[in-house]
């Protein structure tokens, strides 16, 4: 009998997160578990699922309305966490197991239905030593594994890689690849550093990627007037940029693990 597997990931944006959950799901393609995405209606995830080929259930809010859409399906796994209460919904009217995959360093809110989400859960995963200490702190007498992000592999298309370094010839790329959060990715250190380098006219910092604190970054950027800094915007070919870079640079404040580094070295 073949497991119905749901991967439950109701992210507005495609970030590292998003990334590992349809590198997940590829991966486990190769044995016999039929999968499905159950995701935002309308969310970048769901568009490049789409063009994965992933099968997609996909819902908008309020989403609690939406739990009898999982009731075929035999375990219930959980990206992030805004899904922990549709998941215990499943699990109290269906009786579905789940199991909830920790990325994130914070802990999770200390509301007793938040506890009751994650008590109920049957494991919780968390992707390195730092997580899995706050969640053992958090939740203690759970089930409790180490299963760390994988580096997806990442080919570039060759021409556009070409064209890039023909755009760039003779500057000193400075590259760096995350979604615009800066109380966490700290990318105005990346900007202050182009302020202080701006006399040499050969480095060029570029960013790519998009979220909350763009236009506060690009303001930054405007009033300094730092030429030497280049907003590229999300891109869904990363990989054509890594050979473009000369240094990646990545400053958070704090990581689970950061898969953008892993990307960056297991890339062309």
């Amino acid at each position: 009998m073949t497991l119905k597997l749901a991967h439950i990931n109701l992210a507005k944006g495609l970030r590292g997160g998003e990334n590992q959950t349809l590198a997940i799901i590829e991966g486990l393609n190769h044995f016999e578990i039929e999968q499905t995405l159950i995701c935002r209606k309308n969310s970048l995830l769901e568009q490049q699922a789409v063009k994965l080929h992933i099968p997609v259930i996909a819902i908008r809010k309020p989403f609690l309305l939406n739990v009898a859409k999982l009731k075929s399906f035999d375990v219930i796994h959980l990206h992030e966490g805004r899904s922990i209460y549709f998941a215990l919904a499943v699990n109290f009217f269906f009786q579905k197991s789940y199991l909830v995959t920790r990325r994130v360093l914070n802990k999770p809110h200390e509301k007793w239905l938040t506890k009751l989400a994650y008590k109920n859960a049957a494991t919780i995963v968390s992707i390195s030593k730092n997580i899995h200490a706050v969640m053992l702190g958090f939740s203690p007498n759970q089930h409790h594994k180490i299963i760390p992000d994988i580096a997806r592999i990442l080919e570039s298309n060759q021409q556009e890689a070409a064209n890039l370094k023909t755009q760039f010839a003779g500057k000193f790329i400075v590259g760096h690849v995350g979604a615009l959060d800066d109380s966490i990715k700290n990318q105005s250190l990346i900007l202050k550093t182009a302020n202080q380098l701006r006399k040499n006219e050969n480095i060029v910092f570029m960013l790519l990627g998009s979220g909350k604190d763009e236009q506060y970054l690009k303001k930054i950027a405007m009033e300094l007037n730092l030429s030497n800094v280049i907003f590229e915007g999300f891109k869904e070919n990363i990989a054509d940029y890594f050979a473009l870079f000369d240094i990646f640079v990545y400053p958070s404040k704090e990581e689970g693990l950061g898969s953008a580094i892993l990307e960056v070295y297991s890339g062309p």
